[in-house]
């Protein structure tokens, strides 16, 4: 599609900057409105004041986590075309750049929209399922965190020089309590997993894969939108911070190729988690294991590489619909 007018959004927490972009690259106004269903509402009169057609308009604005939701939600309802870029891609894309504030922020992002427009995703809702899931999991990992505090502080009563049993054993109670919590919302989940066809196909198919439990085949399918987000394994590899990147230049840099700061790190730490399981598991990934120590190779750099691996064969499973099979050593 092509569009006559690029607006792009600078979001904050309580407000959002916009910038009018024409087609001809012409900055044609700024503003200014809270981050409210009712300064959506404002926006849009304010672009009609202009004469933006919004029918005709692409909203660009960086995907900034809970801020955006007003947003989101306010563009689905209306049809409106948003696109929702990685902030990194739209720095990136800026090259070198001199100062810094709201309304120069909203400027690049509609400059970006215009530059990118025909690569870049119109937003849709996430399923439903997916949404619970993450919710459902969200809450099991603020128990699993309460569960380790309370374990940690009960190694420290333990250990003092006069042990008080009725704190201790209070603990105790409040640490069976968490597992209880914790093993309720596991439940919690496998029933969302129910609702959904696909998600509970493709949730089957990834937990055939050697060292994919459950937390792991449930954040790769909220993570990867159901594998609709990411076209290859590399991509997401990319996304959580497995993929490694070469550091050179010319004849004279050489640096160290090694993984990007820039992941998602709950992912990452998950995936970790499998990837220790897989190479004790799996024969074949144990000989690749001990093949990659004989040659020199760090355990770091091993662990990466099943990492990867476990990433593409998760990919392989859903992308051929069939399940994942152990090779005979």
């Amino acid at each position: 599609m092509n569009y006559y007018w690029f607006i792009g959004i600078d979001l904050g927490k309580t407000s959002f900057d916009v910038s009018i972009l024409s087609k001809d690259e012409q900055e044609i106004a700024h503003g200014q409105f809270k981050n409210t269903e009712e300064g959506m509402v404002a926006m849009i009169a304010w672009l009609a004041s202009h004469e933006v057609d919004t029918t005709q308009t692409l909203f660009c604005a960086e995907n900034m986590g809970k801020y955006t939701s007003i947003l989101a939600l306010y563009a689905v309802e209306h049809r409106l075309n948003l696109s929702l870029a990685c902030p990194l891609d739209i720095k990136h894309s800026a090259g070198l750049t001199r100062g810094k504030n709201d309304r120069i922020d909203a400027l690049r992002i509609a400059q970006y929209a215009q530059r990118k427009y025909r690569a870049l995703k119109l937003y849709t809702l996430p399923e439903t399922t997916l949404v619970k899931l993450r919710n459902w999991l969200n809450l099991r990992n603020i128990h699993i965190k309460n569960k380790v505090a309370l374990e940690n502080q009960l190694a420290t009563f333990e250990s003092d020089v006069v042990v008080d049993d009725e704190i201790v054993n209070y603990s105790n109670d409040a640490i069976a309590e968490s597992k209880r919590k914790i093993a309720e919302l596991e439940k919690k989940i496998e029933l969302v997993i129910e609702e959904n066809t696909s998600v509970k196909q493709n949730y089957s198919l990834l937990k055939s894969v050697i060292g994919i439990g459950m937390i792991n085949a449930v954040l790769l399918l909220c993570t990867t939108d159901n594998f609709t987000r990411f076209e290859t394994p590399r991509q997401y590899a990319s996304y959580c911070g497995v993929a490694p990147f070469e550091h050179s230049s010319g004849t004279s840099v050489r640096g160290k190729t090694r993984t990007s700061r820039i992941a998602n790190m709950e992912v990452k730490t998950h995936l970790t988690n499998a990837a220790v399981s897989a190479m004790s598991a799996d024969p074949q990934l144990r000989q690749y294991c001990q093949r990659k120590l004989t040659e020199g190779k760090h355990k770091a750099s091993i662990i990466n590489a099943v990492r990867f691996k476990l990433i593409a064969r998760c990919f392989a499973v859903v992308r051929r619909q069939t399940p994942f099979v152990k090779l005979v050593a």
